[in-house]
């Protein structure tokens, strides 16, 4: 009997290339095999920066010969790379640091292996790609744990932070990117235009930047809130303690599926509200 292999779900695998994509070949093209970045020396603070961020490793002798052709510039040179096994695309910049290994080897952030769907020892191709500015990003969160890790009022902050580890970007990727050494995927739902760079000349830039929130965001809202005014009640007395009986209003159950409903409703069954608003 012929079993039938059952291939993994990944969630964040790319899209196959078009085939009729209209890209122009660059005047630097050429297929690399990707290496094992176990090899590269770096320190801890290079590797967190390399693993998620957008920028993609060459060979002295490589770099070399791409200034001697003008590839390289003043400007920040952005390649666009996919995977000859599997045809998913990415755009990259390149990233220069103090390694040396045979010519044929490009090293690509970690990130990279499981959107492209790739490893080391396989084929990818790269070839140059001039692209304009980005002017609208608007992205998605994978979970809402990315919530967890940001202030409400700073997340376009924190995330532009996060973005500027980037050199390129392209519509209908996923992205992974950094908070608190944590790492988080994004969807990027629109982009304009839909390939686009994220940096000139070195310097980061203003642009549009709007957030799609991540699936079961109002249920997650509901129990943080509830769980921020449970902090509330027992640092400022929020609810006082029964007079009769000398006890403090309890809420039984897991404290980390409490909503805000569920803390108002037992403070009133219990009498116990001070007269504090409920909006806090």
């Amino acid at each position: 009997r012929n079993s039938q292999q059952v291939t993994p779900f990944k969630p964040h695998k790319g899209e196959k290339m078009r085939k009729a994509s209209g890209f122009e070949i660059g005047k630097f093209t050429k297929t690399f095999v990707i290496g094992d970045n176990r090899r590269l020396s770096m320190t801890n603070q290079q590797k967190l920066q390399f693993y998620y961020g957008g920028r993609i490793i060459f060979s002295h002798k490589t770099i070399n010969k791409m200034v001697e052709d003008e590839v390289i510039s003043g400007n920040v040179t952005q390649f666009r790379i996919h995977s000859v096994i599997t045809g998913i695309m990415c755009c990259a910049g390149i990233g220069i640091q103090n390694h040396d290994f045979d010519d044929d080897l490009v090293f690509i952030p970690n990130w990279m292996y499981e959107y492209m769907d790739t490893a080391p020892g396989q084929n990818l191709f790269v070839s140059v790609m001039p692209l304009q500015n980005v002017t609208f990003m608007k992205v998605k969160p994978e979970s809402c744990q990315f919530y967890d890790e940001i202030d409400d009022t700073q997340t376009k902050q924190m995330f532009t932070m996060a973005l500027s580890n980037q050199c390129a970007v392209v519509q209908g990727q996923w992205l992974c990117l950094q908070f608190n050494a944590k790492p988080f995927w994004f969807k990027v739902v629109k982009l304009e235009p839909e390939f686009a760079s994220l940096a000139t000349s070195g310097e980061y830039f203003d642009m549009k930047i709007d957030f799609e929130t991540a699936d079961g965001y109002d249920e997650w809202h509901k129990k943080r809130y509830g769980r921020m005014i449970l902090n509330e009640m027992e640092k400022d007395s929020f609810f006082s303690t029964n007079k009769s009986t000398g006890q403090k209003m309890t809420i039984e159950g897991n404290l980390d599926v409490i909503t805000e409903e569920d803390v108002f409703k037992k403070a009133q069954e219990q009498q116990q509200f001070v007269g504090k608003s409920r909006k806090m």
